[in-house]
């Protein structure tokens, strides 16, 4: 039988993607993602099931991470970490939820990303004096942060991107965008692209929609236009995958988009950051995919490595959530400035 101590299963709930280890020994194994459920994704349900259905998403990804361990694992009490970029406040019922859902066998705890990512980055930081920055959906910052910065996560810039598409379609017809969405569509049947254009009418406003495409759809079972495929229905297809991709090819229209999401996030770093600290350490899946891309715009150019990687890797955020809510020894009390043992801290 595995024992307790060995085995905490640690799950970053971001915005866009939610990522699912299990950290044998401070080695992080066996690593799952998928897509965060969100009302973004889902806009006809309501929040509340949408809570439910992160809880069931919670839970099968903990059996998934652990059903290649020996059957005593699942009969032994498992410790559960979760980083989430919301309002860790809110979320305390959270953590009760997927106990329960787990039939009451695990000890789940919850925490902020930010707490998280910056109780690790203590442990090799080579200066006190340093902010972090993680950005995802609900930007995080230890100084707060411009609300304009809300586009910098992946689910932000998504809904920038469907805008830009909407009012560039010259720009957007002729990126690398556009030829990633369009083999996304190739294939699809009737049924789907009417579902499709459903959807486009949720994220643009159904009374935006043309009537005679809303027939051809619906009535005539006919072909949308190439205009009309490209107004109304591609924008339902689009994803942070398809700029990420154009933005590691350097197409223009994806490297534009790149300088309207990063500004808001650059001039914070400029006016707020710059004066007061020696290291900002940037975190978040998103920044980290789009990589060097990202991390250039947001650094000042009078000081250009001021912005470095919370983390080494993209499983950085992984080990963040364990040491902070499963630390070896002790727990880093980031509210007071001091450190307790942590039989302390559960007292």
């Amino acid at each position: 039988m595995l024992a307790t101590s060995d085995g905490i299963v640690v799950l970053d709930i971001g915005g866009t993607t939610t990522r699912a280890a299990r950290i044998m020994h401070d080695r992080v194994e066996s690593v799952m993602q998928c897509p965060t459920p969100t009302a973004a994704m889902s806009p006809d349900v309501s929040p509340r099931v949408v809570q439910h259905q992160l809880v069931d998403l919670v839970a099968d990804l903990v059996e998934s991470v652990t059903n290649d361990l020996s059957s005593g694992f699942a009969e032994t009490p498992l410790r559960v970490a979760i980083a989430i970029s919301a309002d860790v406040q809110t979320s305390s019922s959270f953590a009760d939820e997927v106990s329960s859902r787990l039939a009451g066998t695990v000890q789940v705890r919850v925490c902020s990303d930010l707490d998280a990512a910056r109780a690790r980055y203590l442990r090799r930081a080579s200066t006190n004096n340093f902010a972090i920055l993680m950005v995802r959906t609900g930007v995080h910052s230890t100084h707060g942060i411009d609300a304009a910065a809300a586009s910098a996560g992946g689910a932000g810039a998504l809904n920038t991107l469907i805008a830009s598409c909407l009012q560039n379609p010259k720009a957007f017809r002729s990126s690398d965008v556009f030829r990633h969405v369009a083999q996304r569509s190739a294939p699809l049947r009737f049924e789907q692209r009417l579902a499709l254009l459903r959807r486009s009418a949720v994220l643009q406003n159904a009374d935006l929609i043309d009537v005679d495409v809303w027939r051809d759809m619906r009535d005539k079972q006919a072909e949308l236009t190439p205009a009309e495929q490209q107004r109304w229905m591609l924008p339902a297809l689009l994803d942070c995958g398809m700029l990420i991709d154009a933005v590691r090819t350097r197409d223009p229209f994806a490297l534009s988009l790149l300088d309207q999401i990063a500004e808001p996030v650059a001039r914070y770093v400029r006016q707020n950051l710059a004066p007061q600290v020696e290291v900002v350490a940037l975190g978040g899946g998103f920044a980290r995919a789009l990589g060097e891309a990202y991390r250039s715009r947001i650094s000042p150019p009078a000081k250009p490595s001021l912005v470095q990687w919370a983390e080494d890797d993209d499983l950085g955020d992984l080990l963040a959530t364990k040491s902070y809510l499963w630390p070896d020894e002790v727990v880093i009390d980031l509210r007071h400035g001091t450190s307790l043992r942590l039989a302390d801290a559960e007292a």
